[in-house]
């Protein structure tokens, strides 16, 4: 397939050099003249360049990404004949107000440096626009998003194509330049399947495990018969992998009880190893509790499941059923889960569950509060897997949707639970949770191991809550979990890219996302994330995906309707409605 081509680098801009700096002057030696400094922008890097300076022997590449006095060498020591270098960057990790950068000319009688070269206004250059190869009205491209832990590797679904066939997009990032690797669909998918609509990607980006709720196959167990279509809606999962640069799928992936409507594949994920993944399926009847208990006891309508499987050499099996440890009707159990880096711990959200009691381990008899919603942790050791640990919001809802997403960090020492409906008028991190009249304006809730006990870290709302914002529909954390991305896709700021007007609602549905971060045990906002586009009814934030080092961002936008296809096109022709987007920060 042909590379695709980048967007081309943008906003070069010249800067004279003016100020020297220290360093003690060497007999019979003159510190080299001041280099005039020069940047574009391409996607996801700054590419600083200058022009040859007699007498230097080497260069210094400084940063000051909080526009303070204080500046920190990023490349220390390009050589004497370096007339070029390029930074990769997290483009939600700077603040593009204030930023600032200089290049340095220096021998032994010291350094003389060039005029600042700040980044103003320029986000936008620095963030990659994907979107399907064959582009379509309605496609949803950006329905779910995964990237790999190196950040080089991005997954795409686009639950929408052909008819809710649904298809899978891979992005690479090779020798500097990203491209389309591929384009993924099961090997007999069919209209409705919906395959796309969840996604997770292996630490190095060469295991896909993608969800498809709508798949009708009756089968049970791995690679089964795909063309049995006698329980509608039963649903499936698919592994593809990737060797020396080829895309192939190595498995069909059904339940042990398969049943019709049970949206098998509504969420999935993986460990970083690519071995464990988890599969949900909040429409499922058992009535079982807890893990591999009988999946026969039908009865319990929608009250939802989580299937582990794994991986030895290239065969997958069945590992455990895993249920609530309180099931009932219509919780959704599965509707979301996470693994954590070693697949030791697996989170999952029953959105719907109706418990009443906050905290951690509290009464899971006390229903009555509708919908407030659920999570359970459980833990793996060797093949088994223990009884879940109930976890509530520290402020229990009605119609909350507590669990509707969740992610764990790597490290499974931290994990962060959404609840898009929640109605707190607080803003920012730590706020009153009791203060509501902000209906729908969403929240999310960190919390953190200490020993074998979870506790609430932080309760997290957006730093300009708004009713119906939906804020924590999709979630993802670092390996470290120090850093968490949100989204929120019916916020209606008209802002763009990086740091902008976060209170100008004219752009209902435009969706935001944002960024926060972790330091001295306490959380705070790094960054208010928009599309370079943004648009009324893109529903950016619909799907939200971090790196291992959290510096690669990725979040979907299903409702975006430019017509442009591959990496980089026209982003302000509107003509095909939801045919959606993806970014990459």
């Amino acid at each position: 397939m042909p590379l695709l081509r980048m967007p081309p680098a943008l906003l070069l801009v010249t800067a004279v050099g003016l100020a020297g700096c220290g360093g003690s002057e060497a007999p019979g030696v003159t510190a080299p003249a001041a280099p005039s400094l020069a940047l574009a922008i391409g996607l996801k890097t700054l590419q600083f360049s200058w022009p040859a300076v007699p007498n230097a022997d080497r260069f210094r590449l400084l940063s000051s990404p909080d526009g303070s006095a204080s500046f920190t060498a990023v490349d220390d020591n390009l050589g004497a004949t370096s007339t070029s270098d390029t930074l990769d960057i997290g483009a939600h990790r700077i603040d593009w107000d204030r930023a600032q950068y200089a290049v340095e000319a220096c021998n032994a009688a010291g350094c003389t440096r060039s005029a600042l070269m700040d980044v103003r206004g320029r986000s936008a250059s620095a963030v990659g626009y994907l979107k399907s190869s064959e582009t379509v009205a309605r496609e949803s491209f950006g329905s779910a998003t995964a990237v790999s832990g190196d950040g080089k590797t991005l997954a795409v679904g686009a639950v929408g194509t052909g008819d809710l066939v649904g298809a899978l997009y891979v992005f690479v990032k090779e020798n500097g330049a990203w491209h389309l690797q591929a384009r993924l669909q099961g090997g007999a998918s069919e209209a409705g399947d919906g395959l796309g609509a969840a996604l997770a990607l292996s630490s190095d980006g060469n295991t896909l495990v993608a969800g498809a709720p709508g798949e009708n196959g009756g089968a049970t167990g791995i690679n089964g018969n795909q063309r049995d279509n006698s329980r509608a809606d039963a649903g499936a999962a698919y592994v593809f992998v990737r060797s020396a640069g080829r895309w192939d799928q190595q498995a069909y992936v059904k339940t042990s009880n398969t049943d019709a409507h049970d949206g098998f594949g509504t969420s999935v994920a993986i460990a970083a190893d690519g071995n464990t993944v988890a599969v949900g399926a909040p429409y499922e009847d058992s009535r079982a509790r807890q893990v591999n208990g009988d999946q026969t006891l039908n009865g319990a309508t929608d009250a939802g499941a989580a299937y582990v499987f794994v991986r030895s050499g290239t065969q997958w099996s069945q590992q455990a059923y895993v249920k609530a440890s309180n099931t009932d009707p219509g919780d959704a159990f599965g509707y979301s889960l996470a693994l954590s880096g070693n697949g030791n711990t697996l989170v999952v959200g029953a959105p719907w569950e109706d418990g009443g009691e906050p905290g951690v381990g509290g009464n899971q008899q006390s229903d009555g509060t509708h919908k407030a919603g659920a999570v359970y942790v459980f833990s793996r050791n060797g093949a088994g897997w223990s009884t879940p640990i109930y976890v509530k919001a520290s402020n229990p809802g009605g119609r909350n949707w507590f669990g509707w997403s969740v992610a764990v960090a790597g490290d499974g020492h931290t994990f962060a639970v959404g609840a898009p409906d929640e109605d707190g008028a607080a803003s920012g991190v730590g706020g009153d949770q009791q203060a509501t009249g902000r209906s729908h304006s969403g929240a999310v809730y960190v919390f953190a191991q200490s020993g074998a006990s979870w506790t609430q870290a932080a309760y997290v709302k957006a730093g300009n809550p708004d009713s119906d914002d939906e804020f924590g529909w999709a979630l993802s954390l670092n390996d470290a979990g120090d850093t968490l991305a949100v989204g929120a896709r019916g916020e209606s700021s008209n802002a763009r890219a990086i740091g902008g007007n976060s209170l100008d609602n004219t752009a209902p549905l435009a969706g935001a996302a944002y960024v926060f971060r972790r330091t001295a045990s306490a959380w705070g906002q790094q960054a208010y994330v928009k599309a370079t586009n943004a648009d009324a009814g893109d529903l950016f934030g619909s799907a939200v995906a971090l790196s291992s080092d959290g510096n690669t961002l990725t979040v979907g936008a299903p409702g975006e309707a430019s017509s442009a296809t591959g990496i980089g096109g026209n982003q302000i022709d509107n003509s095909l409605f939801g045919a959606g987007a993806a970014y990459l920060y």
